[in-house]
């Protein structure tokens, strides 16, 4: 039995927002990269008007896969 999972599973956030990376080699040493994932879900949250739909393409996401992203880094939405 073959024990891969299927392309996608098991993978954060990819990288494709542009000008943020989401290397680890690219995190100033001492940071968390946590805070990085952070940092770019709010700008995809603000580039999109914190639509949460929209922001979720820009990321390559599915709004659910953002929606826990979100509860797990305690980003809370803005309303207008």
């Amino acid at each position: 039995m073959d024990n891969t999972k299927p392309a996608g599973i098991g993978t954060a956030l990819p990288a494709t927002l542009p000008h943020i990376s989401m290397s680890v080699m690219d995190t100033p040493s001492g940071c968390d990269p946590s805070d990085e994932i952070r940092h770019r879900i709010i700008a995809a949250l603000e580039k999109s008007g914190w639509v949460k739909a929209k922001a979720a393409r820009l990321l390559n996401l599915t709004p659910r896969q953002l929606y826990y992203a979100m509860q797990k880094l305690q980003i809370a939405v803005k309303k207008f």
